[in-house]
Formats: C-alpha cells, sequence, structure tokens
C-alpha cells in the first residue's frame, strides 16, 4: 500500500478506524441494524457481547483528518496513523444505547442466519453475512502514533457520539425516547448534516435567508423580535405569508427582553433577528438575564462573510470573534451555511428547551450565504424526551417522602414548567408546605392553605426549613438572591434533603444534597404522583408563615405592599413584571401572585436594569386578554422607555408604572447606609407626561391606591401604552 501511495508523489496520510459511529446510521449497514428497532425497544449486536472493538465516530474523524492535514509538514512523506477512537465490549456500547435512548432496551443478537439464506439470492447480502467473522474476534487500533502527533485532540464523549448517532433522522420515538441534543462544549455541536434520506426539497430556490422564516413556523415559533439591518435583510425575504408576527424594538437589548417576557407569560419560544457586531452586542445583556433565569431565547443573527472574519479589516460591524462575545451567555453559538445546517440547528436549540436547562441559543449565518440557495433541508424530528429519574434513586425518594412526618416542599424557576395544576397536586399528595422562589411564585395560589410563601429569608421559611425532616426541592437554586435581602445567613436544612434537577451541575451548589437526582423536574413529579403513598395530611394553616416575610421588610419597603396587593385583587389575571427597583422588591420578597406566570422580574439572578418595560411588552404580545404592568423606577425606566414606541405602534396596552423618588433611590440608601458620601444617585428630573406623549403613550399622576386603580382601568381601554407616574414623596398609603 505504502508503495502505491508513494508512486503518485503526493504526500499521504492515512488515518485508519475501526468500527464507525456516524450521525447517519442509515449510511452505515452494521450500527444501522444495531439501531433501527430502538424505538420498538430492542437494540441488536452482531457479535459476542463480552469482546471489544473499538469505534471511531466519524465527525471526530474528520476534525483529526483536518489537524493532521494543518501538521502534514511534520509528517513523513507517508504516514499511516491509527485512530484510537472508543474500546467498548457489546454490552459496554448497548449500555451507552440504552443511556441515549432514556430507558432499559431488550438486547439482542443479529439474525446471521436469515442473512445467509437471504444470501442466497441477494450478493450484496451475501457479502455483508461473510463479514460475520469480523465480530467473532476482538478488534483493537494501535494509536500511539496519533498520540504523538496530535496530543492535543479532544475527542466527543462516547455518550455523545451515540446521541449524535441516534439523533439522525429522528429515530428514536415514544414517551420516552427521542433524539438528544448534545450537551455544550461537546464536539458535536459543531455542523452535523441529517443523513440524505431525511432531507426534502424546499421551494425552488429559496435563500438561505428567505428559508429561515418557514422553518421557524415548522418548529412552533410564531413570533419574532428583531430590527431589520443590511446585514439581515435577507431573513425578512420570507416574511410575507409565513404566518410569522414581528415587532420592531427600538434597541436589540429591548428584542431580547421582549422575548423573554414572551416567553415567561407562555411558555412559548420567540427568536430574535439580530445584526452582526453592535446587534449583538446590544443584545448580550437580554441573553444574560435569561441565561441566568433558565429562560429559552432563540438568537438568529447575521456575521460578516466567512473570508471576512476574524481578519480586521474593518469590514462593516466587524467583530474579532462575535461567538466567543455570547459564549458566557448562552447555552451554545453555532455557525451555519446552508439549510440542512440551519435546520439541524433549529431542532438542536427545540431539543435542548425541552430536555436540558433551557438557556438561550445563537445562531449565526454568514452575510454571503444568507443570500445562496438553502439546498435541501431535514424533515423536523420526534421531539427529544425529558430526563426522567433513575429507577433506583427515584425509589429511594419515594420511600423518605412516604416516611417523612414534616416535609417541606422547595420550587425553583425549573418547576415552572410543571404548571400550577401538577404542582398543587403534589404539595397536596405530600401534605407539604411549600415555599417558592421568585421564579416561582403562583405555582400555588396565594390562598392555598400548603402555600408558605416565596423567597427564603423570612423566619417562618426559615423555620420550617430547619424544622422538616424531609425536603424535597425542583428546580431550586438556592442562589443568595433568594436570601440575602435581609440576612447573610443561608438557609439551613438539618433533614434530609432530595434535590431534583435537571443541570447536573447545578445538584451539589449552594447546598449539599443528600440524595441528588438528575431529571426534568415535571416528570419527577408526574411519577411521584403516581407512586406516592401517603397518609392523608393534617389540615395546615400556613397564612402566618406566608405572612412573615411582609414583617421582616424594612419601612421603605412595605409601603409598596398594598398597591401590590390591590392590583392583584383588582386584576386576579393581572402579569407584573418588576425592574430592579423598589416596589419589584417589595413584590419578590412579599408580594403573593394569584397563579402562576403572574410574577417575573429582572432584579434577581442577573439583575440588570431596564428589564421591566420590554418584557412587559413581549408579555403583553404574548397574552392579549391580561393585564400587563411593568414596576420599574425612575431610573431603570429610562434605561429602555423608547419601546414605548414599539408597544405603541404593536397596539399593545402595557402599563408602565414608575415609582419616581428622583433617581437611584435604592443605591442611595445603600450608600447611605454604609456611610458613603452619595455620588451620581440624585438625577434630575423627567417630564414623564411630555416623554409618554411623544412615545404614543398616555399619562396620569396618582397618589393613593383608588386614583392608581382608576388610571389602570383607564390604560386598559385603549389601544395604547400607559404611563403612571408615582412621586414617593406624595404617596399615600389608604
Amino acid at each position: 500500500m505504502e508503495a502505491a501511495y508513494r508512486s503518485n508523489g503526493v504526500k499521504t496520510i492515512i488515518l485508519r478506524g475501526g468500527d464507525f459511529i456516524d450521525t447517519a446510521p442509515g449510511d452505515n449497514w452494521f450500527e444501522g441494524q444495531m439501531t433501527a428497532k430502538v424505538a420498538k425497544g430492542k437494540v441488536v449486536y452482531p457479535g459476542p457481547t463480552n469482546l471489544k472493538h473499538t469505534w471511531a465516530f466519524l465527525p471526530n474523524m474528520a476534525r483529526a483528518a483536518e489537524m493532521l492535514a494543518a501538521r502534514r509538514g511534520t509528517l513523513p512523506e507517508f504516514a499511516d496513523i491509527g485512530f484510537p477512537g472508543y474500546a467498548l465490549t457489546g454490552d459496554e456500547l448497548m449500555d451507552l444505547i440504552e443511556r441515549a435512548a432514556g430507558r432499559p432496551l431488550k438486547r439482542g443478537g443479529m439474525p446471521w442466519f436469515v442473512l445467509n439464506i437471504m444470501g442466497l439470492f441477494n450478493p450484496l447480502i451475501r457479502e455483508v453475512a461473510a463479514m460475520r467473522y469480523l465480530w467473532n474476534r476482538p478488534h483493537g487500533i494501535e494509536a500511539a502514533e496519533f498520540d504523538r502527533v496530535l496530543p492535543d485532540f479532544q475527542p466527543t464523549e462516547p455518550i455523545d457520539a451515540v446521541r449524535a448517532s441516534l439523533s439522525g433522522c429522528g429515530q428514536l420515538h415514544g414517551p420516552n425516547t427521542g433524539p438528544l441534543a448534545p450537551a455544550k462544549g461537546s464536539a458535536i455541536t459543531a455542523q452535523r448534516r441529517a443523513p440524505a434520506a431525511c432531507l426534502r426539497k424546499v421551494r425552488p430556490m429559496a435563500s438561505l435567508g428567505a428559508l429561515i422564516p418557514q422553518l421557524l413556523v415548522e418548529r412552533g415559533v410564531d413570533t419574532v423580535f428583531g430590527i431589520p439591518g443590511v446585514h439581515t435583510v435577507e431573513m425578512y425575504r420570507g416574511m410575507p405569508g409565513s404566518g410569522l408576527a414581528h415587532h420592531t424594538p427600538r434597541h436589540e437589548q429591548g428584542a431580547g427582553f421582549m422575548a423573554d417576557g414572551y416567553y415567561r407569560a407562555t411558555g412559548k419560544v420567540a427568536a430574535c433577528f439580530i445584526i452582526t457586531g453592535p446587534g449583538m452586542t446590544n443584545i448580550a445583556t437580554a441573553m444574560g438575564q435569561a441565561y441566568g433565569d433558565s429562560i429559552p431565547m432563540l438568537v438568529i443573527s447575521s456575521v460578516n462573510a466567512e473570508e471576512h472574519i476574524g481578519r480586521g479589516l474593518g469590514r462593516l460591524h466587524e467583530m474579532q470573534n462575535q461567538q466567543a462575545l455570547i459564549d458566557g451567555v448562552s447555552a451554545w453559538s453555532r455557525q451555519v451555511r446552508d439549510g440542512a445546517e440551519l435546520a439541524t440547528a433549529l431542532e438542536d436549540a427545540i431539543d435542548l428547551f425541552a430536555t436540558e436547562r433551557p438557556r438561550p441559543v445563537h445562531i449565526q449565518i454568514p452575510i454571503d450565504r444568507l443570500s445562496l440557495d438553502a439546498g435541501d433541508v431535514p424533515n423536523p424530528r420526534v421531539r427529544a424526551a425529558v430526563k426522567t429519574p433513575e429507577a433506583a434513586t427515584f425509589d429511594k425518594a419515594l420511600g423518605l417522602l412516604n416516611r417523612a412526618v414534616r416535609p417541606v416542599l422547595v420550587l425553583g424557576g425549573g418547576a415552572t414548567r410543571m404548571g400550577a395544576e401538577t404542582a398543587t397536586a403534589l404539595a397536596e399528595a405530600l401534605g407539604a408546605p411549600t415555599l417558592m422562589s421568585s421564579n416561582a411564585k403562583g405555582l400555588l395560589t396565594h390562598d392555598h392553605p400548603l402555600n408558605a410563601g416565596g423567597m427564603l429569608f423570612g423566619a417562618g421559611q426559615r423555620e420550617l426549613l430547619s424544622k422538616a425532616d424531609v425536603v424535597l426541592s425542583l428546580g431550586a437554586e438556592f442562589g443568595d438572591t433568594e436570601w440575602t435581602f435581609y440576612t447573610d445567613e443561608p438557609p439551613q436544612v438539618t433533614g434530609t434533603l432530595i434535590r431534583v434537577d435537571i443541570d447536573p451541575s447545578q445538584l451539589n451548589r449552594n447546598i449539599e444534597p443528600d440524595l441528588a437526582i438528575e431529571a426534568d423536574a415535571s416528570a419527577f413529579a408526574e411519577a411521584l404522583l403516581s407512586a406516592i403513598n401517603r397518609p392523608p395530611a393534617p389540615d395546615v394553616d400556613l397564612n402566618a408563615c406566608a405572612a412573615a416575610p411582609q414583617k421582616d421588610l424594612a419601612e421603605n419597603y412595605t409601603r409598596h405592599l398594598p398597591m401590590i396587593e390591590a392590583l392583584w385583587e383588582a386584576y386576579p389575571n393581572a402579569i407584573l413584571v418588576g425592574d430592579s427597583a423598589e416596589p419589584s422588591y417589595t413584590a419578590t420578597c412579599a408580594g403573593r401572585a394569584p397563579g402562576s406566570r403572574q410574577w417575573f422580574t429582572g432584579s434577581t439572578g442577573f439583575g440588570t436594569l431596564g428589564y421591566a418595560l420590554p418584557a412587559a411588552i413581549g408579555a403583553q404580545i404574548a397574552r392579549p386578554d391580561a393585564p400587563v404592568i411593568a414596576l420599574a423606577g425612575d431610573g431603570g425606566a429610562l434605561y429602555t422607555i423608547p419601546e414605548l414606541a414599539a408597544a405603541a405602534e404593536a397596539g399593545a396596552p402595557v402599563i408602565l408604572l414608575i415609582w419616581n423618588n428622583d433617581g437611584y433611590g435604592e443605591i442611595r440608601s445603600y450608600m447611605q447606609s454604609n456611610q458613603i458620601q452619595t455620588a451620581g444617585v440624585d438625577l434630575s428630573p423627567i417630564d414623564f407626561a411630555a416623554l409618554a406623549k411623544g412615545f404614543g403613550a398616555q399619562y396620569a399622576a396618582v397618589t393613593n391606591i383608588a386614583s392608581l386603580l382608576a388610571a389602570v382601568d383607564g390604560g386598559r381601554k385603549g389601544s395604547a401604552p400607559t404611563v403612571i407616574e408615582i412621586k414617593e414623596h406624595d404617596w399615600q398609603v389608604d
């Protein structure tokens, strides 16, 4: 072989692999046969399951080949290099397939006898059957030379390779299986094509940009927030007639916050169309808030032409590395070049939103590719399955909860997707006082007897946790913004703590559990409801406990509480959206939302200013039937107040309630309490009446609850936004 290659005079590198794992298993007959019946609960293996074979993941080999080609100058004229791959027995490989499938599979052998019979009539099958001898002996690859030449090569983890293989063509079906999205940072988050059998034609000569609306609608996205620019106009070519609703914010940060509020109000993902460079720096803050609060967001942007990326040529909107900018505020960032890669990226995003910890994802498309023919695209996949708890850990948790005498339930933002009905049923089945984080407010109604309030700083909440013999936490971070408002001491759990979280890296953060369970909170709750066997719980009235945070509030917060309570009493379906402002802190600490998805805020976690108004606009667009009220201070409101124009344009009658204390009042108080001479916190007065009029909004100044409710009533009668101003020194608590 070496002589044959030397004769052509071309430097040659042969990269040898063993058996292959591909992202398109239909192109590999043996792997295709092994996994073809996974959807029916079965996996087959061609040979003895105790023998090791070396399996090479083809995207790994492709990446290694590129790296070797780049270093060919350091290699001899002819190099024959073994690729290390994964040394796995048949049993080990089938274990990985079961993990990727998310359920036990019936194992069987290849039907060689049948193949031999069929081979009598079909020479191709006869050739396949003749390869049986290869499976009856171990197979390895000598990879010392590879390790010497490429010591920095980082292979994809075997489980990620198997997941990628089973994702091809949506092979896994049913309630407990589905194509699984790759983990962040794995090699398979790079481009991955669907197998040819899964591809279909789109309308003739559709450009890649024009195809985007169609692909979004096919995957359940109905709303886009974006500001067209010369780099993104091609994305709008396919907008007419697509069924997508488009709303134009006045700043890309507003686009991200609107998509955030849209999701929190409905549980539906919205997309953002963003230009290269400054558009991405602008939306990064909104992505950071969504990342911190585990909110899915689909950001699709342009990027400079491929030949110009990272070259410092001074091109319009050029950045050195746009994806590096976004890495810290996204689950992943991916560049795509054609319709197949775009559709695959969208599928991976939708799967991640449904089956992993939901966070923003970013897809960028070079501007020279947007106007080219999209080519073929894969059909939408069967949706991936959520993570279910492992049987052994679930049974252990079930036993602890069945025997618990004083259980307590803690619901975090990760429990929101289960909905109020499931959350309430679980609390009642456990007979457990229930604490809810700020992002989980309303999962139990404010008047439910098991509602023990939100946050963890109140004396009553802390006492519950400390006296519980078993605490079940579902999707809760135990982050310090949940308990550091008035104390530096984290909550103490002296009993057994069971933590359930979809994100394995979160399970041991902040508070160490006694039992950690990686699973979707909803899936765990539903499984628990079907298996729990506890005696009826005694009647419990936790109103005093739930009211405890109100007693702990500082005086400068208690004056807001009657206002918050009056708004929800007058409008039981109202959605309140908080900025980083004193009324928002009051609602976060002591407000009792009537129902789920009726309270969310930017004041915890990432904690940005300017969140409330655009997030409220997104919620109002999503829920035109509900009053939506943004709570902001005069300082924070100015961050994003131009979005009033977007609300007026959209016909969204959102209410912007401004608590005006003539500056950054919270920071002013903090400086004063720490004996720091104030600076930069006293702002020039703003004429909010004139400002509202300029943006096409109504305006009212109010001094008490009666005039506040009258102003909200007036604002709800039209289609324009309303600014309601409360001057702190004029406010009277009735």
